[in-house]
């Protein structure tokens, strides 16, 4: 997992989760509002306190307390200057600006010596080439900017970076309008068109009910989701606490107490099953990250009982035995609980998303 290093002053994304200050909801977080109200997507770090980062829309502002997990580094979007220059520090890199741009300059093994100027006018012009007479620091003190290899990739060059994909992740284009390897161009790859990679091969990609095409895998991301917490679920026992796995619709004392106990249960993470019963119509299990609880008790159902539920349906009472035992008894149906005659293919659908 990626090293997180943050300091007082440091701008961060807006967050998607929060684990500190339980009481108040990501939803109704201040330093989030006052972002949005600024119309920036931004926050500021503004205090740091063990493992507490106290944020605000406005520098000095203690808006609101996230945990390091929270938090994420914000990346100012970057302008490429009017006029700028780029020094190359190995053959590779003078090789890609002098096929760029066609010339037949010279190498010289210095490093961060030499490279490419432009004048803001995006012209080629021969005397465009850093060198001993138009070195780094004339083109500094004639007000050029010097950009990174990086960024002279990415902004002049256009080459993006790609995301790492592989078969079968759900991507999303990065705009409305995406020409295929053929050219031919394609309206439909919106923020809610989703198609799987069915196949990758350096730097394309085909997708599933597209395969017919290649695509500049540049032109996709990933697909993400903001991730809604629903809960909260114990994973560390304290004195008085109610054991572990325990789910907490909730944000309560306890949470805002021992917030480093509790970990954060997403929507998408979590099952509802309907069971039947003859007495008392159906009652819900809810399949939480790998847990089944008994709704509205909080009460977590153990995989190895529920697998025992499920292996005592069919299971032979009485042996049929001929002049002695005229049929064979077979359990068909079990009381669960205050539930009678509870069905063994609900039992089953639990067992099947626990596995």
């Amino acid at each position: 997992m990626e090293k997180r290093e943050f300091k007082i002053g440091d701008k961060v994304k807006i967050p998607k989760t929060k684990s500190k200050d339980l009481m108040t909801s990501l939803e109704n977080c201040s330093a989030i509002q006052n972002a949005k109200n600024l119309n920036q997507d931004y926050l500021y770090i503004n205090r740091i306190i063990e493992d507490q980062y106290d944020l605000g829309a406005e520098l000095g502002r203690l808006d609101s307390a996230f945990g390091i997990q929270d938090l994420e580094h914000y990346e100012e979007e970057f302008v490429l200057p009017e006029c700028w220059f780029v020094l190359y520090n190995t053959k590779e890199e003078f090789d890609i600006i002098n096929k760029f741009y066609d010339k037949g300059w010279a190498y010289f093994d210095n490093k961060n010596m030499h490279g490419y100027h432009n004048n803001g006018d995006n012209q080629i012009h021969t005397n465009n080439w850093v060198d001993n007479l138009a070195t780094e620091e004339k083109l500094l003190k004639n007000g050029y900017i010097q950009i990174t290899f990086e960024q002279f990739q990415k902004y002049v060059l256009k080459q993006e970076t790609m995301e790492k994909f592989k078969v079968g992740d759900i991507v999303i284009g990065k705009q409305v309008n995406i020409r295929a390897v053929s050219r031919i161009v394609y309206h439909v790859f919106t923020l809610d068109y989703k198609r799987k990679i069915a196949e990758i091969k350096e730097d394309k990609i085909r997708l599933q009910e597209d395969i017919d095409l290649w695509f500049y895998a540049k032109d996709f991301k990933l697909e993400t989701m903001e991730k809604e917490i629903i809960g909260y679920k114990l994973i560390k026992e304290y004195p008085g606490s109610k054991g572990l796995g325990y789910f907490e619709k909730y944000t309560t004392g306890e949470l805002n107490k021992y917030p480093e106990f509790w970990k954060p249960v997403y929507k998408e993470e979590k099952q509802i099953i309907q069971m039947y019963s003859s007495n008392k119509g159906m009652f819900e299990i809810e399949v939480v990250d790998g847990k089944a609880y008994y709704r509205p008790e909080n009460k977590e159902l153990p995989e190895e009982w529920i697998r025992d539920i499920i292996n005592s349906y069919d299971d032979i009472l009485i042996q049929q035995r001929n002049g002695v035992n005229p049929y064979s008894v077979i359990i068909a149906e079990l009381h669960v609980g205050c539930y009678k005659n509870c069905r063994k293919e609900d039992w089953e659908k639990v067992y099947k998303l626990l596995k």
